[in-house]
């Protein structure tokens, strides 16, 4: 089987990669050829190139013909919307030049190298991953998307985008697929893994002596304002200082909720949620994400992997966001800055559900079957067994390959 990746040069993005192909070979028990593309060079230790027949093109050495895409029609708007969402310095003429650039690269290797299958990580900030798939998807050669996964030690893997770009995301019927395996112990695994791990895909040293208030509390943890997520699926609100002023203000009209933000771990020491002060809001920037979970009266998200540990959790969650999780009856989901405010004035996250039982079992079911399906462990040799198996079932239906 002839493998195509892509992936920047990015620790975890290239380790879960290497990851994911591993387990790929693993579940399919046939040989498999990969061709990895990156943006810069990559040192990759002698066993990996050994076991994944590991080939490497660098496309900095590649000197494109950029003619021959001229009357190519483009999706660059989109690009162009992301270079400045970003804070990318480059002209519009730049960008498209880059993304004829990359088109001209991928069509040549592609071409070259007939692959069964694109791997590309992302594969929606950057013209490195987005132009991969327009040539993939004009070849028709099927792609899989990669991600960090929901829990840790985890990838996240699925043939038609990630987060909210998911089949799982934009199917509010995911749920009940027919090809769908499902064991009722993976969601306990999973609980298990959570409760070891602290909760965070990030690992910190945590200090115990957390910072929570006595009353009542809403857990808002902070996105970083170029998160994809944040820029593509959060319909109202586009970056965390909006929200943290809004809140900032509610709370000083006397609502009678406690507001405790964390800071999100890979924010800079200056970046401006350290630095401001929103004087009415609690802030915490390391101590027990778990323990801070468990005793949060509700936890409001826009999309993060917090939510998703909230919902393992079983958590009163306000998600303000489209998510992997989102339209699916398993939080509530506010459509405006308004209903948000009502929602919290009026106390009204706490009736999410007619019948608690059923929500937490609902709960329990999307999670079971999104981390057998659409995840890939690397380090809970539990899950292994019906993550492979639903892996295999997949490539063997969109390929014909390995059955």
């Amino acid at each position: 089987m002839n493998v195509v990746v892509v992936v920047q040069k990015i620790k975890d993005p290239v380790n879960y990669s290497i990851e994911f192909l591993r387990a790929l070979k693993s579940s399919l028990d046939i040989p498999i050829t990969v061709t990895l593309i990156s943006d810069h060079i990559i040192d990759f230790p002698d066993d990996i190139i050994v076991d994944l027949k590991l080939n490497y093109s660098n496309f900095e050495a590649f000197i494109p013909n950029t003619e021959e895409f001229i009357n190519t029609q483009l999706n660059i708007q989109k690009q162009i919307a992301v270079s400045k969402k970003l804070g990318r310095r480059k002209s519009s003429e730049e960008i498209i030049l880059e993304h004829m650039k990359f088109l001209s690269f991928y069509d040549y290797c592609l071409s070259k190298i007939k692959p069964d299958l694109v791997v590309v990580w992302n594969g929606i900030t950057h013209s490195f991953q987005t132009s991969m798939v327009e040539v993939a998807q004009e070849k028709k050669i099927p792609i899989i998307f990669l991600e960090r996964g929901l829990i840790p030690g985890t990838v996240f893997y699925d043939f038609e985008g990630v987060n909210f770009e998911s089949s799982i995301g934009k199917n509010i019927n995911w749920q009940q697929s027919d090809h769908l395996l499902n064991d009722p112990s993976v969601y306990d695994y999973v609980k298990d893994i959570i409760n070891k791990t602290g909760g965070g895909l990030v690992e910190l040293e945590v200090n115990k002596n957390i910072n929570i208030p006595i009353d009542p509390y809403v857990f808002f943890p902070l996105q970083r304002d170029t998160d994809s997520n944040l820029l593509f699926n959060s319909p109202y609100i586009k970056n965390m200082f909006y929200i943290l002023s809004i809140l900032n203000q509610w709370k000083s009209t006397n609502l009678d909720l406690e507001f405790l933000v964390r800071s999100h771990p890979e924010d800079p020491e200056k970046h401006y949620t350290k630095l401001l002060d929103f004087d009415e809001l609690i802030f915490q920037s390391d101590g027990d994400l778990l323990e801070t979970i468990k005793r949060a009266h509700t936890v409001m998200t826009v999309n993060s992997t917090i939510g998703f540990t909230a919902l393992i959790l079983d958590k009163n969650i306000i998600s303000l966001g489209n998510s992997v999780y989102s339209g699916k009856k398993l939080c509530i989901e506010p459509k405006s800055i308004d209903e948000i405010q009502e929602l919290l004035v009026l106390r009204k996250d706490d009736n999410i559900s007619d019948d608690r039982l059923a929500l937490t079992n609902n709960r329990k079911d999307f999670i079971n079957k999104i981390i057998a399906n659409n995840h890939i462990s690397f380090r809970y040799n539990a899950l292994k067994n019906i993550q492979f198996k639903s892996l295999k079932n997949q490539i063997v239906e969109k390929l014909n390959v390995g059955s």
